[in-house]
């Protein structure tokens, strides 16, 4: 079915340089529906933010560094004006926030004034964000009183998957919480000369081609289970295997991660950041399993995106991460346990035939492209302004 031309708005309290899902997601949905569709960005003003439009349009919202919205996560004036005209001029017909904060609740007054529907993406635990962040319960439990008015008054709200519903459900205690499942993806495809790329990788960290790689892929702060990992590779060094960890990101706790793995040695190796998606996606397809921990993630990219590359995941049940994964099907799963996590690894790595099985599964049931997901964003997008009944 043909659709007419969107002017579709996309708005979060963080952008880049910042890399992180929310950011990645938007970005994509971007790219995806620029060419069919007009776009505006409406995202804070954040320091050595280069950002050059390319076919869509950025407004920015001042915001300051105050109490603790800091950095790349800086406070959104809730009086904000200018970006009202600039919104006049593009004339909406469709507002996507991404996080209800300050920025959404701007685009939120704007939206009800001017009679435009809004939609709303929970990519995330914001109880445990708040609480980490304020380290108040008090604070943390005002602040999820104004999120839910927002989630009241949308009018249809997007979970990458049902355990991110569910868990919303129970924690803003709306028992008739409902929404859409528009899954997390990857712009990635997979690599046509997957030996030249693993190649490139052993000789650019100095890796045997025999060596078992595991990896992980995330911002490192607390909430991504740092010290388990800790734990778990103080458990699994024990079992004497030829491995490398290869650590892919950045953070706030980075230095605290690398002192604390030090004792890895010559098995460890932090990248930093990277911007380069393909030398990324290289490092995915050398690895032989990723391990990811979290149990804050709702829908980690970086599970569809080692799902291009063949590289299974090793997550926590019963956790948002695992919510696509079969264990010993297209993934493993294994308990809340750091110990277990180890020997759940040693036994998935004496299976080389198990563990291609599941590598393929992964890559045959997991992987997703934007473009796929985007379709089904454009047909909900108009069925939200067909049924758009203003207050």
């Amino acid at each position: 079915m043909e659709y007419k031309r969107l002017k579709i708005v996309y708005s979060s309290d963080s952008y880049f340089p910042i890399i992180d899902g929310v950011a990645v997601v938007i970005k994509n949905y971007t790219e995806q529906l620029k060419n069919t569709n007009d776009i505006a960005l409406v995202i804070p003003r954040i320091p050595h933010q280069n950002i050059t439009p390319d076919g869509y349009q950025i407004i920015k919202l001042r915001a300051w560094n105050w109490l603790w919205f800091t950095g790349d996560y800086p406070y959104v004036l809730p009086w904000n004006h200018r970006f009202a005209k600039k919104l006049d001029a593009f004339k909406p017909d469709i507002i996507h926030i991404h996080t209800p904060f300050n920025a959404g609740k701007l685009l939120m007054r704007y939206a009800k004034k001017h009679h435009i529907p809004v939609v709303l993406t929970m990519h995330t635990k914001f109880d445990s964000d708040l609480l980490r962040t304020t380290k108040s319960k008090i604070i943390t439990k005002i602040f999820l009183w104004k999120l839910k008015q927002v989630i009241k008054n949308v009018d249809r709200i997007y979970f990458p998957n049902e355990h991110t519903l569910l868990y919303n459900r129970s924690i803003f205690k709306i028992p008739n919480l409902t929404g859409k499942i528009i899954p997390n993806c990857t712009e990635m495809v997979p690599l046509q000369n997957e030996q030249s790329a693993i190649d490139e990788v052993n000789a650019r960290f100095h890796i045997h081609p025999n060596t078992l790689v595991f990896t992980c892929c995330f911002r490192i702060v607390w909430n991504k289970n740092l010290k388990f990992y800790v734990a778990l590779f103080k458990e699994f060094i024990k079992y004497n295997v030829d491995f490398v960890f290869i650590v892919i990101g950045d953070g706030a706790q980075a230095d605290w991660f690398r002192d604390n793995l030090a004792f890895l040695g010559k098995h460890v190796i932090f990248t930093g950041k990277i911007t380069d998606r393909i030398f990324l996606q290289k490092i995915f397809l050398r690895a032989n399993l990723s391990i990811f921990p979290s149990e804050y993630d709702c829908a980690s990219l970086t599970v569809v995106e080692n799902a291009c590359n063949k590289t299974p995941i090793l997550a926590i049940k019963d956790t948002g991460t695992a919510g696509e994964i079969i264990d010993n099907v297209n993934g493993f799963l294994c308990e809340n346990d750091p110990i277990a996590f180890a020997k759940r690894i040693k036994t998935i790595i004496d299976q080389p035939q198990l563990l291609q099985k599941v590598s393929e599964a992964a890559f045959k049931t997991i992987y997703k492209t934007w473009s796929d997901v985007c379709k089904m964003l454009i047909v909900d997008y108009n069925d939200v302004i067909e049924h758009y009944a203003p207050n």
